[in-house]
C-alpha cells in the first residue's frame, strides 16, 4: 500500500498578517479619515475670529455662512470616504458588527455635511438629528469591535470598551455643560485615536498574538 502523505493544513492567521495589499490600503482609511477631520476642525477654529473651541460646536465651522465651510466639508468628506472604505476589510479584524457601525457612521457623516446649520429651521433640526446619530455610531465603534479584538488581544479589547464609555460620557457632558465644544471634541478625539490605532495595527501587521 502506498502511504498517503499527511496533508499540511496551514493555521489561519489574524487579518493583519495575511492581509492583501489592497486590504491594507483600504485599512489606512482608519488613519487618514480621522486625521483629516481633526486637522480640518483644528485649522478652521484657529482661523475663525471669535470662535471658541471650548464653547462652540464643530458644526458651526461648516454652517452655511461660515467662512471655513469648504475646509470643514473637505474634512467631513475625507472622513466619510476613508472610514467607509476601511469598513470593508474591517470585517475581518474588527468583526462584522464594527464594520457595519463604521459604514453607518460614514453615511451619517455625509448626511451631516449635506444638512449644514443655517439653511432653515427644519434643516437645523435635521442636522441635529444626524449629528446625534453620527456621534452615537462613533461612540459604538470601539465597543462593537471589542468581542472580536479580545480574542487576540485581551487588554486591547477591554480598552475598546473603555473608549466607548469615555466617548458616551463626553457626549453627556456636552449636553449639560457650558464647555460643549470641549466635551464634543474630547469624545470624538478619543474614538478617533482608537480608529487610528486600529488602522496602524492593520496596515503594519503589528497585531501578533495575545496580550
Amino acid at each position: 500500500m502506498i502511504r498517503e502523505r499527511a496533508r499540511h493544513v496551514p493555521t489561519p492567521m489574524p487579518f493583519p498578517q495575511r492581509a492583501r495589499a489592497h486590504e491594507r490600503i483600504l485599512s489606512a482609511g482608519l488613519i487618514v479619515g480621522p486625521t483629516a477631520f481633526i486637522s480640518a476642525w483644528l485649522l478652521s477654529g484657529a482661523v475663525t475670529p471669535g470662535y471658541s473651541p471650548t464653547r462652540d460646536h464643530i458644526s458651526d465651522l461648516a454652517a452655511i455662512d461660515a467662512p471655513t465651510r469648504t475646509l470643514m466639508n473637505a474634512g467631513f468628506a475625507a472622513f466619510a470616504i476613508s472610514v467607509g472604505a476601511a469598513a470593508v476589510p474591517a470585517r475581518r479584524f474588527l468583526g462584522e458588527p464594527a464594520a457595519l457601525v463604521l459604514g453607518a457612521n460614514a453615511l451619517l457623516t455625509v448626511g451631516i455635511m449635506l444638512a449644514p446649520l443655517g439653511r432653515s429651521e427644519h434643516g437645523d433640526v435635521a442636522h441635529g438629528a444626524l449629528a446625534g446619530l453620527g456621534y452615537l455610531a462613533l461612540a459604538a465603534m470601539a465597543p462593537s469591535a471589542a468581542p472580536t479584538i479580545i480574542k487576540r488581544r485581551r487588554r486591547l479589547g477591554l480598552a475598546s470598551v473603555g473608549v466607548g464609555v469615555a466617548s458616551m460620557a463626553c457626549l453627556g457632558l456636552s449636553l449639560i455643560r457650558p464647555e460643549a465644544g470641549f466635551w464634543q471634541r474630547a469624545g470624538i478625539t478619543v474614538t478617533d485615536a482608537w480608529l487610528i490605532t486600529m488602522g496602524l495595527l492593520a496596515v503594519t501587521g503589528a497585531d501578533r498574538g495575545r496580550a
